[in-house]
């Protein structure tokens, strides 16, 4: 061991053959090398720095975007872009006329409530437990009056409704009647209308005049069989529309029994039924009444012709004119008939109108109402009540001492108001530069209108997968800046990206804050940094270059008695230059270097 030479903690050893009696029975990791010189060092105890390497480049560590805690007319604007401003120094401010009045106001409050109530207190409080009382009074009354109101439209509603099924149910009855005698009107005019011109062929005195009165009293027969024609189709649009009324009634039976939404889509078919046949019947009438009246129009000319100068000479007409008279009268009469039905008519379609209003809605909305009164009523006295026993208690207040948690809370309030206050001056968070300012003086701003680019930098840069995983905030890092010769700077790792920039090739990005950055540092410098990611005092070191890896197995080739041993170790904290070894190695030991391949 004498021979063994030291250079800066390296040494040169020769291995003996693999026949030295010294190997003997030596394992096949330990099997003696060739003789050759090879670099070995001493495991010694030392430090080790670990470190990641960052590339990157400077720029502002943070940028703000400013503005009032409260919209605003902009008052004071105290820096323009590009200036530098330090932190706490006042920006812009407000109109804050209204907001200092506020903390006037509540610097007021507080020392009122601190010195007590004061007569004029005690009379206002005692007048606001009567007027409270006085409105839980009238509330009281109104709420009964419009619950009675509500009721009372529920029950006309009702009895509205009661008196269209009556009417409903008369009407329709007394239509029967009516048809019958318009029916029997028709056929009677006929019969008469037949005799006038049986009496007006018998006349001995055959004048155009005659032949006039006969030939129009033919007209007025035609008119009225067609009418006789019609009272078919009109007997059964009437047993249609009879139908038709007794399915509305059945429908109203099943809206009464449950007023449910399919009760009440069968009442609207069942109504719309109805209507149709009431068109229909009443169509019905109307062509069988247009007929009659021009059957009145015919017997009134013959009237006329049979009443003038010319025949009233000729008695054996008088006959023809008394026919004809009874005709006009009989005519009246069926008109009068048909014209009875169309009212009836007419009469059930507002007692239809009136039920539909009662089913479609009615009832629901006046049961509604109903509810609504009471609910409306009770939500009054409710709140009415609550506000006497407010002013009682206010006034009970009023009349105590001032209490501690009353004197706490104007205080709290007018600190509120002078935050407030305060918050119309707009003070930089932070030294820095002012970038730009989006308000003119006298514009309404609401938002952030001021961008202030912090004076702290940071160099930023991306690290890979393996070396994110050793990094933490805080850790302590050194920074090169190449611009400024190769200048040595402090600083702090400030931010981690939690995600990679890119997903084929995972970057993680590493913001490191400058402490005291130069004067000549300006953003956008390239530069890198050495971040400390472990440090360690008085281990097992040996060089970095001894340590092997094969697989997942790490170890070093131990020097002894001339020969190599492989040994696995566990490391530590490593460098380019130095590895920390955790366990496997012993301060003293020799471990060997990688053969030099090149030959």
């Amino acid at each position: 061991m004498n021979a063994l030479r030291h250079v800066f903690g390296f040494v040169t050893v020769a291995l003996l053959a693999g026949s030295c009696a010294s190997a003997q029975a030596a394992p096949s990791a330990s099997l003696a090398r060739p003789a050759a010189a090879l670099k070995a060092a001493a495991v010694e105890r030392g430090s080790v720095v670990q470190t990641v390497k960052l590339s990157g480049s400077v720029r502002s560590a943070a940028q703000y975007r400013l503005g009032f805690k409260q919209p605003g007319r902009l008052a004071e604007r105290l820096v323009a872009a590009g200036d530098r401003v330090a932190a706490g120094q006042v920006l812009a401010r407000l109109e804050a006329g209204e907001l200092e009045a506020a903390v006037v106001a509540a610097q007021a409050r507080y020392h009122q409530v601190v010195a007590g109530a004061t007569a004029e207190d005690l009379a206002s409080a005692k007048l606001a437990v009567d007027t409270a009382q006085r409105t839980f009074e009238s509330a009281q009354r109104t709420s009964g009056s419009d619950l009675a109101a509500a009721k009372d439209a529920l029950e006309q509603l009702v009895a509205n409704y009661g008196a269209a099924k009556t009417t409903l149910a008369t009407l329709t009855s007394g239509i029967a009647a009516d048809a019958v005698s318009f029916k029997t009107g028709v056929d009677d005019s006929r019969a008469l209308a037949k005799r006038v011109i049986s009496d007006l062929q018998s006349s001995v005195g055959q004048t155009a005049d005659v032949v006039t009165a006969r030939n129009t009293t033919v007209g007025a027969d035609g008119a009225l069989r067609t009418a006789q024609d019609l009272v078919a189709a009109m007997n059964a649009a009437y047993d249609d529309y009879v139908a038709k009324r007794d399915l509305l009634v059945a429908a109203l039976g099943t809206f009464e029994s449950s007023a449910a939404p399919t009760a009440k889509q069968g009442f609207q078919v069942a109504l719309a039924s109805f209507n149709d046949a009431a068109a229909r019947y009443s169509a019905s009438l109307d062509a069988i009444l247009l007929q009659l009246t021009a059957a009145t129009t015919s017997a009134a000319s013959v009237d006329a012709t049979l009443g003038g100068a010319a025949l009233r000479i000729y008695p054996d007409l008088d006959g023809a004119r008394a026919d004809n008279a009874r005709l006009q009268v009989q005519i009246a009469a069926a008109r009068q008939s048909g014209g009875s039905v169309k009212s009836r008519i007419g009469q059930i379609a507002g007692a239809i109108t009136s039920i539909t209003a009662y089913v479609s809605g009615g009832l629901t909305g006046a049961e509604q109402a109903v509810t609504s009164a009471q609910e409306r009523g009770g939500a009054s006295l409710v709140a009415s009540q609550n506000a006497v026993e407010t002013a009682r208690l206010s006034l009970q207040r009023t009349s105590a001492p001032p209490k501690a948690y009353d004197i706490a809370a104007a205080y709290a309030a007018l600190l509120g108001a002078q935050s407030v206050f305060d918050g119309a001056t707009l003070r930089a968070p932070a030294a820095g530069t002012i970038l730009s300012i989006g308000a003119e003086l006298g514009e309404n701003v609401g938002g952030a209108f001021l961008v202030l680019d912090a004076a702290a930098l940071e160099l930023r840069g991306t690290v890979g997968e393996s070396d994110v995983a050793k990094l933490n905030v805080g850790q302590r890092a050194s920074v090169r800046i190449e611009a400024l010769g190769g200048v040595t700077l402090s600083g702090t790792v400030t931010a981690i990206d939690a995600g990679a920039t890119q997903a084929s090739v995972p970057l993680y990005g590493v913001a490191v804050t400058i402490a005291d950055p130069p004067a000549p540092l300006r953003t956008g410098m390239s530069g890198g940094a050495d971040i400390v990611v472990a440090s360690r005092e008085n281990v097992i070191v040996v060089p970095s270059a001894t340590v092997r890896t094969q697989g997942t197995r790490v170890f070093v080739q131990v020097v002894k008695d001339g020969q190599l041993t492989d040994r696995e170790v566990k490391l530590g904290a490593a460098n380019e230059s130095m590895t920390e070894i955790a366990s496997g190695l012993s301060e003293g030991e020799m471990v060997a270097f990688p053969r030099d391949r090149t030959r």
